[in-house]
């Protein structure tokens, strides 16, 4: 296992003491694809003498967990071979991308204290094979300059799921400038209370069902939203099936919304 910042009961150890003596406008790579291991952040504040890309490289899961980490240089985080989990909150001002776009399984998972925040001008980028989960009061907020591109390949049963349960509050925000992509190979769930909004400019796009196999829906239920009424653009839901349940909203303000069958009949 890979420990990086403060957590230091794996066999190969990276502290943020350690990271702060490297000095690289390339690329910085921990781990490695070809191996079978864990990565666990936690508690790492990545330094600007590394002015590239700080990138980690597993076969194994890597897990966000004990305190927040920020990073101030693009960073990625990927895995051939398992999951990504959000526990705590990852701050940045660049590009961040998670990419569990596996060959078997790869989820992409937000506990209930899971957190994203950018705000800078950096795009966020997250991409699985499996399902991509915002769970209890898990968020993901842009406040600045840049998109969010969030998408699940998977032939079978690949989802996004704001909000799991009927009492979770979990949050997609973009108040900055930018588009808001979500590309979704299966369903597309709303729970709860859960809420996807934008405020800034640019278009928001939804898409379920982008394998076209006839198995993908728009599913909103509960309280939860589409909020994009303070926004300088249009709204665009393509799927499979259309359902928009019991007491959730979709406001779009004086923008367009478009809603449209993702197989053309």
């Amino acid at each position: 296992n890979i420990d990086i910042g403060d957590t230091n009961s794996g066999q190969f150890i990276v502290s943020d003491a350690e990271l702060d003596l490297i000095t690289s406008s390339g690329t910085v790579t921990i781990g490695s694809a070809a191996n079978a291991s864990t990565i666990t952040v936690d508690n790492l504040t990545a330094p600007a003498s590394i002015s590239g890309t700080l990138a980690l490289s597993s076969n194994g899961d890597i897990t966000f967990s004990g305190d927040n980490s920020s990073f101030v240089q693009d960073f990625s985080a990927t895995t051939s071979a398992g999951d990504i989990n959000v526990n705590i909150g990852l701050n940045s001002t660049q590009d961040v991308t998670l990419d569990a776009n596996t060959t078997s399984d790869g989820d992409i998972f937000f506990s209930n204290t899971g957190v994203i925040t950018l705000s800078g001008t950096g795009d966020l980028t997250m991409t699985s094979n499996d399902d991509i989960i915002l769970n209890g009061n898990a968020t993901i907020s842009h406040t600045g300059t840049g998109d969010v591109v969030i998408t699940t390949t998977g032939a079978s049963q690949a989802e996004f799921h704001l909000s799991f349960t009927a009492t979770d509050n979990a949050t997609l925000s973009h108040s900055g400038n930018g588009s808001l992509n979500l590309t979704v190979a299966d369903d597309f769930f709303i729970r709860g209370l859960g809420d996807l909004l934008h405020s800034g400019n640019g278009d928001v796009f939804i898409t379920a069902d982008s394998d076209l196999n006839g198995t993908g829906r728009f599913f909103a239920d509960s309280s939860g939203s589409v909020d994009t009424s303070s926004a300088n653009g249009d709204l665009f839901i393509i799927a499979d099936d259309f359902q928009h349940l019991s007491s959730g909203t979709i406001n779009a303000g004086t923008g367009n919304i478009t809603i449209s069958t993702s197989l053309g009949d």
